[in-house]
């Protein structure tokens, strides 16, 4: 096989970023703010883990609350974008995954 063709499984080559892209991105934000609650939570004597009710009925609602949220917002897209009442998943329309 000639070394200079790709073969054809070959993955498309992507530009390499560089360190002030990669920064900038801020993708690396949470690890030092965990590392730091880690750390915080140690050095006050936090060992156990502490359950309440109601922080968890309050996060629970947001988030399920967040995630139907989005989902209906692709819905509505989807149904705006065709005219069609179709889901987006099962039906996804072209002109959407633009």
């Amino acid at each position: 096989m000639n070394a200079d063709r790709p073969t054809p499984h070959a993955a498309p080559s992507t530009p390499a970023r560089s360190g002030a892209q990669r920064l900038a991105s801020g993708a690396w934000l949470p690890v030092p703010l965990f590392l730091a609650a880690i750390i915080g939570a140690r050095a006050a004597g936090l060992r156990g883990s502490y359950e309440s009710h109601t922080l968890t009925l309050a996060l629970s609602f947001t988030f399920y609350t967040l995630v139907s949220l989005g989902t209906l917002f692709l819905i509505a897209r989807s149904f705006l974008a065709t005219g069609t009442p179709a889901n987006a998943a099962t039906h996804p329309d072209p002109r959407m995954l633009r």
